[in-house]
């Protein structure tokens, strides 16, 4: 029975372990997003100088000025999805830590369980090569 509730509990680690995985797949996915709206913000702060210089009136300053605001705001969005991965992929890791606990836990519950068995096996043999042995002396 207890060889099973090990079995079951490494099936569970090994969930978690593909939650931690999943979950850090996330998290890299939107770092790299956030990295490319980053570098598309950068780009447009370059470009803005080049407008603003060629600028005919107040809607092509509102024009630079509504672009770069897009531009925060998709950076922004993507700094918080990557935060909230990141919190998914700490909690993720926080339950695997606490499933291979379980593991380890019910490892040692088995190799306990086998080392009764086998001391119990090993006196229960030696109980019958003393009763072999004493039947032979009191034969003679």
């Amino acid at each position: 029975m207890l060889k099973r509730i090990q079995k079951a509990r490494e099936r569970m680690r090994d969930v978690a372990a593909s939650e931690v995985a999943l979950a850090e797949q996330e998290r890299l996915r939107c770092d790299a997003e956030r990295i490319q709206n980053e570098e598309e913000r950068d780009s447009i702060v370059e470009q803005a100088a080049e407008k603003l210089g060629r600028a005919r009136g107040i809607s092509d300053l509102e024009m630079v000025t509504i672009d770069m605001a897009g531009a925060n705001e998709l950076v922004d969005e993507a700094s918080k999805r990557l935060h909230k991965a990141s919190v998914a992929r700490g909690l993720a890791a926080q339950e695997l830590r606490a499933k291979e606990r379980a593991v380890r836990l019910s490892e040692e519950l088995v190799s306990r369980s086998k080392e009764k068995i086998r001391k119990a096996a090993d006196k229960a043999e030696q109980a019958m090569i003393d009763d072999i042995v004493a039947s032979r002396w009191s034969n003679k």
